[in-house]
């Protein structure tokens, strides 16, 4: 009998929405609008970034990426003969970029007018899908703007050359862009 009554409860409160919903104008609009965000927000989840070793896992963001460079970088600049304990920020012009394969369908009418053909020509372009995720063609890394290293061997000429040295080959950026000081 409490389980009858129980349900009859829910049905009242479930048609007294609908019937509140009946009321509202153009809540077609509506339904489709939360619909549309939600497979927005389903399709950019399922992008991925790549991490430093060209591996495609999932990165939060550009600042854990950045500490994650940091990190490999300062590892690597520690290992140079005289430099000593090393601090190192990167900064970047860009975040990181996905490129996603499209298809393109192209179709083209031709109609003969009396005075000569006519050409429609109409193009679709399509996201690819594999796996319910879209294709990804590749990801490109951020752009490296600029780096500050501080170490404590910098105060010596060749240390601080060999870190100049170190820091464009391995960022595979121009030295101007580059900044080393001593650590104190």
């Amino acid at each position: 009998m409490a389980e009858e009554k129980t349900a009859e409860k829910k049905k009242s409160a479930f048609s007294g929405i609908i019937e509140k919903l009946k009321k509202v104008k153009h809540i077609e609009y509506y339904i489709i609008g939360v619909f549309a965000v939600i497979a927005i927000a389903l399709t950019l989840g399922n992008f991925s970034f790549a991490s430093g070793d060209g591996n495609p896992k999932q990165a939060s963001n550009l600042f854990e990426y950045a500490k994650e460079q940091e990190a490999r970088l300062e590892k690597a600049l520690s290992q140079i003969s005289g430099c000593g304990k090393v601090k190192v920020m990167i900064t970047y012009s860009s975040g990181f970029e996905i490129v996603p394969a499209f298809s393109t369908d192209k179709t083209e009418n031709k109609q003969d007018s009396g005075s000569g053909y006519t050409a429609n020509i109409t193009e679709r372009t399509t996201l690819v899908m594999s796996g319910g995720k879209p294709l990804i063609l590749k990801e490109i890394e951020p752009q490296v703007k600029g780096v500050v290293v501080i170490a404590q061997g910098a105060g010596n000429y060749n240390v601080k050359i060999n870190l100049y040295k170190a820091v464009a080959a391995l960022l595979k950026i121009d030295n101007s862009n580059i900044e080393i000081f001593t650590m104190k």
